[in-house]
Parts: structure tokens; C-alpha cells; sequence
């Protein structure tokens, strides 16, 4: 090559990189101020996408809408397949008044770019209000599914709206899918919405989707904790199965594996000792509970029961044997109302006896909406709690005082 046309061709090179050069020094410095000074960002590059955006969305909020629509139309051209330029513009035109003209746009939203929340959930908004509440739950599923940010007061709204049986009808088959954020909109349902209106999402996901077991538990446990022991009850019965044998102490003589439950007995996992329900040694019949304390401090036995005694006087029977059991100021059955009344206790038992049955009165009162069965350690310091050996309980029964002695 001779010298001039390759001083020319070297020129031309260096003038090429020279312009682009400037041309990404243009944009980095377009790109740093395209949201929050989008004008700025314009005066280095002047169809920038972000710094358009910015630019729209920071007029309309600031009232100037023929200016926003301005700048989100040159967004359209410049970049047709931005998403958020079809928002701003249907946002500018509900601003207007116009829902039926921003409809269209913010459906042309959603279509170019899908996790565009403010777009679909003015979407779901417009559907709700017309009734469209399946249409609606697609929008606030996908929000749901798809923005961390968004799921708190996104879930807020779906318990609010769960008040509406036509919504409810429509939100059940989607949580029927089980969706990720299923359990988190149980969980905020049961703690905002009262319980008329939780108890009919309940009943209509358990009829219509299936209900898990360990929901139905903890929608009891809620229940019982916030003080509606019926509810909670009549719950828990309709999870039975058929035959189920309702009595004031639920299965009371061990026949079926305990739920852990409900009002079937539970068995609150503490350090040292180790419930089981075994079949019946010598002397007992069908199942017993077996505990076997390990030498540890035990404030409770690791047995107990929630009830729904009717106010009344009735008789606790508890029959039991142990072996070898340890323990500063023994056991003893506690019936206490759920603020912890104490309605009713049996002797204290320790050492080493054969089947014996203790019995203790119990009186409801009016005001005593539920109750608590419970195998406690009276002594007061978690020293003398100390306990060591075995008990085994055959059954246990409530009975009505009027009944409890009769021929």
C-alpha cells in the first residue's frame, strides 16, 4: 500500500474510534442519569429508551400529561417494544378520565412486557369492578408469582376481597393449584380477616381444592388461640372420618394413633421423656400411652387435650400404673379453662403402683368457652421438676357428676 492511502486509511481508523469513543462515553453517561434526571440523559443521547421513560413517567407524575404522552409516543417509535411506554400512556389517559381509551393500552402493556405490575394491577382493578373476578385473580396471580416486592400488600387485598363469596367462588380453583404464595395467604387470612369470613375460604377450598391436613390444623390452632372454641371445634369434627366417635374426652382409651391435632390428644415435644401408644400390657385393655421420663426437668407430662365442655359439674377418670417414677411432688391431670382457671385436678402420683384409677371433680363455668386436659409437674422450681421412670394410662374419661355414680 502505498504511504498516502495508508496515512488516510490510519486517519480514517482513528477517526472511528475517536466517534466511538464518544459514542459510549454518550451512553454511559445517558444511561447513569436516565431515571433520575432524564433530561440530562437526553442532551447526551436523544432517543435514550430509559431517560424517554423516565422522562414520561416523571411528567405524568408531576401533572403534565400532554408532555408525558409527548415523550412516551416518541418512546413507541424509538423503541416499539418497550412495554412501559403503552403504561404511561394508559396511565396519562385514566389521569384524563378515560378508563375505556387506557384499557386497551395497558393490555398492550402486559402483552410486551409481563411483569409490569403497575399495568396489571390496574388491570385487575378495572376487572374486579366490573366482576371479572377470574379474569382479575390471572393479573394478581401473576403479581403474585413474579414481584417479591408486591406479594405484602398484594395479599393484603386478596383478604379484603375475600369477604365477597363470588370472589371467593373465583379464588378457590386458583388456590386449588397450589401456587407458591398459597400458604402465605392463608397464613395473613387467618390473621386479619375474622373468623366468619376465614372459616368460609376454609370450607369452600376444603370442598372445592382439597385442604391440607396440616392447614386444617393450624386454621384450629388459630381458632383456639383467638378464642373461638367452636368454631374451631365443629372445624376439626367435619375432618373426621365417618364414625368417628365424639365423647368430652376424644378417644380417650388410645383406640386410634393419636392426630396430635385438633381435640385429639397431643404430644408437645420436651426434652426427657418420650411418649408412645403401644398395645396394652397385663391388666389394661386395647392401647395405652406409654411415657417414659429420662431423668431431666419435665414442667408437663407430654400429654394433653383441648375440650368443649358445656358449662356443669363433671368427674375426671384417669386410669394409669406406674413403675419406678421419681419425682419431687408427683404428677397430677389438670382441667384449667384457656385462661388457665384451674377447674379440676386429681391426686398427685408417683412411685411404683399397680392399675389404679384417680378421679377429681371438675366445674365448668358459664365463662369458660374451652378448656385444656393436661399430665403437668406441680413442683415450682425446674429442679424439683426432676423426674425419672414410667407410666402407662389405660383411659380417660369425663363424665357428668350425675352420671359418674349412678348403677
Amino acid at each position: 500500500m502505498k504511504p498516502l492511502p495508508r496515512k488516510l486509511l490510519v486517519g480514517a481508523l482513528a477517526l472511528a474510534a475517536l466517534f466511538s469513543g464518544y459514542r459510549i462515553v454518550q451512553h454511559s453517561l445517558a444511561d447513569a442519569h436516565a431515571l433520575d434526571d432524564p433530561a440530562r440523559a437526553l442532551q447526551h443521547i436523544r432517543d435514550h429508551p430509559i431517560a424517554l421513560f423516565g422522562l414520561a413517567d416523571r411528567q405524568r407524575l408531576e401533572g403534565q400529561l400532554d408532555a408525558a404522552a409527548a415523550a412516551a409516543n416518541t418512546l413507541v417509535r424509538v423503541a416499539p417494544l418497550e412495554g412501559r411506554a403503552w403504561r404511561v400512556l394508559a396511565q396519562v389517559e385514566v389521569e384524563k378520565g378515560h378508563r375505556d381509551q387506557a384499557r386497551p393500552l395497558f393490555i398492550r402493556a402486559v402483552e410486551l412486557n409481563p411483569r409490569d405490575v403497575p399495568a396489571r394491577a390496574w388491570l385487575a382493578d378495572d376487572l374486579l369492578a366490573r366482576g371479572e373476578h377470574a379474569l382479575a385473580l390471572d393479573h394478581i396471580a401473576r403479581i403474585l408469582g413474579t414481584s417479591a416486592s408486591s406479594r405484602k400488600p398484594m395479599l393484603d387485598v386478596l383478604v379484603k376481597l375475600s369477604v365477597d363469596p363470588a370472589f371467593v367462588d373465583a379464588l378457590v380453583p386458583v388456590l386449588a393449584t397450589h401456587p407458591d404464595w398459597r400458604p402465605y395467604y392463608l397464613r395473613e387470612l387467618q390473621r386479619q380477616a375474622d373468623p366468619d369470613t376465614t372459616s368460609a375460604v376454609m370450607a369452600a377450598l376444603d370442598t372445592g381444592g382439597g385442604l391440607e391436613p396440616t392447614e386444617s390444623a393450624r386454621w384450629v390452632d388459630t381458632l383456639i388461640r383467638s378464642g373461638h372454641w367452636g368454631k374451631a371445634y365443629a372445624h376439626w369434627a367435619g375432618t373426621l372420618q365417618e364414625g368417628a366417635v365424639f365423647s368430652p374426652v376424644f378417644n380417650g382409651d388410645f383406640e386410634h394413633t393419636p392426630s396430635g391435632t385438633g381435640f385429639d390428644w397431643r404430644t408437645p415435644r420436651i426434652p426427657g421423656l418420650t411418649v408412645t401408644f403401644e398395645p396394652a400390657p397385663s391388666g389394661a385393655t386395647g392401647n395405652v400411652a406409654a411415657i417414659e421420663f429420662r431423668g431431666r426437668p419435665t414442667p408437663r407430662g407430654g400429654l394433653e387435650q383441648a375440650l368443649l365442655l358445656a358449662p356443669g359439674r363433671y368427674e375426671l377418670q384417669v386410669r394409669l400404673r406406674t413403675q419406678g417414677l421419681r419425682t419431687d411432688q408427683g404428677l397430677e391431670w389438670v382441667v384449667a379453662c384457656a385462661d388457665r382457671r384451674v377447674l379440676g385436678r386429681t391426686d398427685r402420683f408417683k412411685g411404683t403402683s399397680d392399675w389404679v384409677t384417680l378421679t377429681a371433680p371438675v366445674t365448668v363455668p358459664t365463662d369458660c368457652a374451652g378448656q385444656w386436659l393436661r399430665l403437668v409437674n406441680p413442683a415450682p422450681t425446674t429442679r424439683a421438676q426432676w423426674t425419672e421412670g414410667q407410666l402407662w394410662i389405660d383411659h380417660i374419661r369425663m363424665i357428668p357428676a350425675s352420671l359418674a355414680h349412678s348403677d
